[in-house]
């Protein structure tokens, strides 16, 4: 109800402004539609509802509202609208409103009665919009062979900033960004507009993933369940941040001022390349594509210096060097990911980081299966159980977010 509420005053002030700045429709803002769907599916924040009674507010913008109404409707395609229905709505919101408004006797009342008459077009249209797009959304259930489906993750993070303020990152961006200490995203739009320097910590769930762009220039992508911390701005004599999970960065060339990667294992020292680091399961893996790297054991004070196509494998005894193909390591950042060898139990610890599901196994499960694994980050979870039915021997049922496996 309180969604109903919160769009008939977003309406109302776009039917005002519909009387007198009757323009040319311009190009939609794709901040303020992504913000409008996020709306409509009651995800939105009420900083975000800010924003789009601002910006609805302005004169010329209420023909945008209405084509993201239309738009909407049509994005429901529901069955054959219910005339009827339709009408009785229409009745009791002109009911409803006329009890507000007298009817008119000056000219100037019924300018106003006609105002209301256009928010109740708006709004008429807005309500059965949003109640077709939620009963479709409510009744629509994602099955497969192995029980009820689930869907791969996306753009999820939360920024932490040392003032305590935490940001929700909006999921339709895929990058943020900082710049002379202000927080934005990658169209401009201010997260923070606070220039002093702080401690930022941007964090992906499980079943989450985002870009990130330093002060410095460089660029960071966040895969499930990882976190990068930082100033924002670098003001010491050393570029140093912090990261957990996993992380693929590149690193902007700056010979004057070292960049420093920290994680729970291990010192980085960079000038400028791009590498991967993963610690998910207490071995740090770091795999460098381009530059050089100084890498230290924090446990034994071991150091390495790492070349391209070289990936180190730290543990708390020793580091152990290998030469490998960047690329099998990286392409999680463009969409899929791939496993080398993999057993079932390590190709379903990936896929519990990014469906956000838990696999459980029956008493005394083996499997000694290994296979080279290739996953779609963009398949449903019952495409990618299907692959591993035929590749492990294993059948699998899915309940909510527990997958078991038989």
């Amino acid at each position: 109800m309180l969604v109903v509420l919160e769009l008939m005053s977003l309406v109302f002030i776009a039917g005002l402004y519909w009387l007198y700045n009757r323009k040319a429709l311009k190009e939609l803002d794709p901040h303020i539609v992504a913000i409008f769907q996020k709306y409509l599916d009651g995800k939105h924040t009420t900083q975000e509802l800010d924003v789009l009674l601002s910006h609805f507010g302005l004169p010329g913008e209420s023909e945008n509202l209405k084509a993201l109404i239309e738009q909407q409707f049509e994005k429901a395609k529901p069955s054959p609208i219910d005339e009827a229905e339709l009408n009785d709505m229409v009745a009791e919101m002109h009911e409803n409103i006329h009890n507000v408004i007298n009817p008119p006797k000056k000219g100037r009342n019924f300018i106003f009665w006609y105002a209301a008459a256009g928010v109740l077009l708006f709004f008429t249209l807005a309500m059965y919009t949003y109640l077709v797009i939620h009963k479709k959304n409510e009744n629509q259930t994602l099955t497969s062979k192995f029980g009820e489906d689930v869907l791969p993750g996306g753009k999820q993070a939360y920024i932490t900033l040392s003032n305590g303020k935490r940001i929700e990152l909006d999921s339709s961006q895929s990058l943020v960004k900082t710049i002379d200490g202000k927080l934005l995203y990658n169209n401009g739009n201010v997260l923070s507009a606070d220039t002093e320097s702080q401690i930022a910590t941007i964090n992906t769930p499980i079943g989450g993933e985002y870009q990130l762009i330093l002060p410095d220039g460089s660029k960071a992508w966040l895969n499930a369940a990882s976190s990068i911390k930082y100033p924002t701005r670098f003001t010491e004599k050393e570029r140093s941040i912090e990261v957990q999970g996993e992380v693929y960065l590149e690193v902007a060339s700056n010979r004057n001022k070292p960049f420093i990667v920290q994680s729970e294992q291990q010192h980085i020292e960079v000038l400028g390349t791009s590498f991967n680091i993963r610690n998910y399961t207490g071995n740090a893996i770091t795999t460098l594509v381009h530059g050089k790297i100084a890498l230290e054991n924090k446990a034994t004070k071991e150091k390495i210096i790492l070349m391209p196509g070289e990936q180190s494998t730290l543990s708390a005894q020793s580091i152990k060097v290998s030469k490998v193909d960047p690329t099998d390591y990286l392409d999680w950042k463009d969409g899929s990911f791939t496993i080398k060898d993999a057993t079932l139990f390590e190709t379903c610890q990936e896929l519990e980081r990014w469906y956000a599901v838990t696999f459980n196994y029956p008493t005394g499960f083996k499997n000694s299966e290994k296979a080279l694994i290739m996953v779609n980050r963009t398949e449903k979870l019952s495409e990618v159980l299907e692959a591993l039915q035929s590749i492990y021997k294993v059948d699998f049922e899915i309940r909510g977010r527990e997958v078991i496996v038989k």
